[in-house]
């Protein structure tokens, strides 16, 4: 299917409240939407398709917007034509489209957040989306290999090691290691 990039609107066919988003893969954004709808997200939207129910919503594109740079500006078009920033017309919390992307919260807000997260589990990966993910590792180097740390990072390592002892090698560890340096030359 071809990605659809454009405005959308989501309303509830129960109380007419509408949601106003932008997407450039709009059949994508709504899978989204269902899914966070599932979960416990605090958003007015997603509160409402709990309680109504995901039947009673209808999702129309409004706009196609072939320009990106574009998005914003007819996502607040379409915003200020429903006024969805207003409690009682629809779900968008901000008045400016953009706000979301570069708004900037309190230390009190932040503060809020975490105390509303705490305990809260994220929702689980499928077994696509992981095997996604160890599909696209395989072959990258892990960790800091072939990677050189800066003089900073060397200085912060130095100072995380000051006052610990060293442990002594026992003879099983060095055991290991001769092991260990014997299947790296059989591998080559």
């Amino acid at each position: 299917m071809n990605k659809i990039q454009g405005v959308y609107k989501i309303i509830n066919c129960t109380n007419n409240k509408v949601y106003i988003g932008q997407s450039i893969d709009i059949g994508k954004r709504l899978k989204q939407h269902k899914l966070n709808s599932k979960y416990n997200i605090k958003h007015p939207l997603y509160n409402s398709i709990k309680c109504y129910g995901i039947d009673n919503f209808e999702f129309i594109i409004l706009e196609k917007v072939q320009d990106v740079s574009k998005l914003d500006e007819r996502e607040q078009y379409w915003m200020d034509h429903y006024k969805s920033y207003i409690h009682e017309n629809g779900y968008n919390l901000y008045k400016e489209a953009s706000s979301p992307k570069g708004y900037k919260r309190s230390e009190i807000a932040k503060l809020k957040q975490s105390i509303i997260m705490k305990g809260k589990k994220k929702p689980p990966f499928t077994e696509e989306h992981r095997l996604n993910l160890s599909l696209s590792h395989k072959g990258k180097p892990s960790g800091r290999k072939g990677k050189k740390a800066s003089e900073e990072t060397k200085r912060k390592m130095s100072l995380a090691r000051k006052g610990k002892k060293k442990k002594p090698f026992t003879e099983e560890h060095v055991k290991n290691l001769r092991k260990s340096w014997q299947l790296r030359k059989l591998e080559k």
